[in-house]
C-alpha cells in the first residue's frame, strides 16, 4: 500500500485538477533578484518546461457515481490533455461503480491493499471512508488553492470536516444570488435542474428568441460569455 505521504500528495494534485485550481510548481528554484521584470507568460512557460522534466505523476481515480461512464471515454475531451501538460499528472485508471455498495467495495480495496488514490463520492460515503484511517489529512493544503477558495465560502468548511480535520474537498456551488453571479447564466443554480425546450417547438408556438447556434457563434467571435438577455425567450416561460 502506498504511504500516507504519497497518497496525500496525490490527493492534493488531483483535487487541484478537479477544481481547476492554478498554482505554481512548488519544486521550481527561486530566481535571483533582478531589476528587470519577467513577463508573466515567460514565467508560465518556464514553469511548465520545468514540470515537463519531472516524471509524470499517475494516479487511480474512483468515481462512485453512475454518471461517470458518460464522460470517461469522451472523444471530444479537450480539458484532460491541457491538465496533463499543465500539471504533469495523468489518470492511469478510472474505477466506476458496480452492483456492490460503496462500503463493500471500499472494504475490499482495503483488504486487497489496492485503494484508489482519489475517490469522488457523497458525503456519507466519504465520512465512512475517513473512519477507516486510510486517507490523509488535507487541512494544511487548503491555503494553496487560491482559485478554489475564491469561490468556496469559507464559513462552510466545518460542514466537511471530520474531527476538526479536512479529508475531503467539496464540490463548489456558486451562489447565483450574489454579485458578480446574479446575472450569469453559467452559474444559474444547480445544472442538474434545468429545463430543456426544442427550438423548433418554441418557434411553432409563437415564441421569439435567439438561436443557440447564433449565440454560440457570437460567443466564439467575441470571446464574451452569453448573458441572460441573449438567452431571453419572449414571452417569458
Amino acid at each position: 500500500m502506498k504511504t500516507k505521504v504519497v497518497r496525500c500528495c496525490t490527493l492534493l494534485m488531483v483535487v487541484i485538477m478537479l477544481m481547476s485550481t492554478v498554482m505554481g510548481c512548488a519544486g521550481s528554484p527561486t530566481p535571483p533578484a533582478s531589476t528587470t521584470e519577467v513577463p508573466a507568460q515567460t514565467e508560465a512557460i518556464a514553469t511548465e518546461t520545468e514540470a515537463a522534466k519531472q516524471p509524470m505523476l499517475e494516479y487511480s481515480f474512483a468515481f462512485y457515481d453512475a454518471s461517470g461512464s458518460k464522460w470517461v471515454d469522451n472523444p471530444n475531451d479537450v480539458v484532460t490533455p491541457f491538465v496533463e501538460q499543465k500539471f504533469n499528472i495523468r489518470v492511469k485508471n478510472v474505477i466506476l461503480p458496480t452492483t456492490q455498495s460503496f462500503k463493500e467495495r471500499l472494504n475490499q480495496w482495503i483488504a486487497a491493499r489496492d485503494l484508489p488514490d482519489v475517490i469522488v463520492t457523497g458525503k456519507d460515503e466519504a465520512d465512512y471512508a475517513v473512519k477507516t484511517g486510510q486517507f490523509a489529512d488535507l487541512t494544511e493544503y487548503v491555503k494553496d488553492m487560491p482559485n478554489y477558495n475564491k469561490y468556496f465560502e469559507q464559513k462552510y468548511w466545518p460542514r466537511f470536516m471530520n474531527d476538526g480535520k479536512l479529508y475531503v474537498i467539496p464540490n463548489v456551488m456558486v451562489n447565483p444570488t450574489v454579485a458578480p453571479y446574479n446575472d450569469d447564466p453559467y452559474h444559474a443554480g444547480d445544472p442538474g435542474w434545468a429545463m430543456w425546450v426544442r427550438e423548433d417547438i418554441l418557434a411553432k408556438a409563437g415564441y421569439t428568441f435567439t438561436l443557440l447556434a447564433e449565440i454560440n457563434k457570437k460567443t466564439q467571435e467575441t470571446g464574451k460569455k452569453a448573458t441572460l438577455e441573449d438567452l431571453k425567450i419572449t414571452p417569458a416561460i
